[in-house]
């Protein structure tokens, strides 16, 4: 799994090429425009936000020896727990009001690599769409957050050691929902069930972490990672699915 997960990273430069290359740039602005607007609104709240938390757990520490230390690590924690619910917050929140232009995007990179043109799809098609969207994402939130939660309270249970391995732990989980989340454009247009797509990408962890991580690297890029973030990631995962769903057919793109 090592393996995919560095190949699927390595999509990202081969797809910022690509997207030159084939001037698909002009899909990626608006949505583009939008991941910095709503990465801006949430690190602000996070901002504001950490400090009390910080102050408010450390409230719970009923003694005096190491205090000190106990408020360093609280601190450090509060700041990781509130990267990961912003990092959850936009990517959910981004996959909602950006997921038609990168759908738009992910189908434009298949067109180019199958030389077909897309299908047309009826009123009928699109309201099923809407629903499977939806339940594919409330599925993987109420996954993600199960999980997430279980990780942070075991962080509490077993401090410092603990903390440093569950906030890793939760990365890996953001990454591989993400990667799912850039996967899912391409499942679903190819009428994928959800339980269908679920088994896809769990036969292909390796490339839905690789992905996801890649993704949640650029976020920590100020501005121009939250631009390319959405972007970069629908077309490395929509050229590594295609490649997995048809190994020959689709290797000329990216060439």
């Amino acid at each position: 799994m090592i393996g995919a997960i560095v190949s699927s990273l390595t999509e990202y430069s081969e797809a910022y090429r690509a997207i030159s290359t084939h001037k698909l740039w002009k899909y990626a602005i608006l949505p583009g425009l939008l991941s910095v607007l709503v990465a801006g609104i949430i690190i602000a709240w996070a901002l504001s936000t950490v400090d009390d938390m910080a102050s408010w757990t450390m409230s719970l520490y009923p003694f005096e020896w190491g205090r000190e230390t106990m408020t360093s690590v609280l601190e450090w924690f509060s700041g990781a727990l509130m990267m990961i619910i912003g990092l959850f917050l936009f990517r959910y929140l981004v996959m909602i009001i950006a997921s038609p232009f990168m759908g738009t995007l992910s189908e434009k990179v298949e067109a180019i690599m199958t030389g077909r043109k897309p299908e047309p799809v009826g009123a009928g098609q699109m309201m099923k769409d809407v629903i499977r969207g939806i339940r594919i994402t409330l599925r993987n939130i109420i996954r993600e957050v199960f999980l997430t939660l279980v990780l942070t309270i075991a962080g509490f249970m077993i401090p410092v050691i603990g903390n440093i391995i569950t906030t890793v732990l939760i990365f890996v989980v953001q990454a591989y929902y993400a990667g799912f989340s850039n996967m899912e454009y391409t499942l679903e247009r190819k009428r994928f069930t959800i339980r269908d797509s679920v088994a896809f990408v769990n036969s292909n962890r390796g490339i839905a972490i690789g992905n996801g991580t890649g993704w949640l690297v650029l976020m920590l890029i100020p501005v121009v990672g939250w631009f390319l973030a959405p972007v970069l990631g629908t077309v490395a995962a929509t050229k590594s699915s295609l490649q997995k769903l048809d190994a020959q057919k689709y290797s000329l793109f990216f060439s």
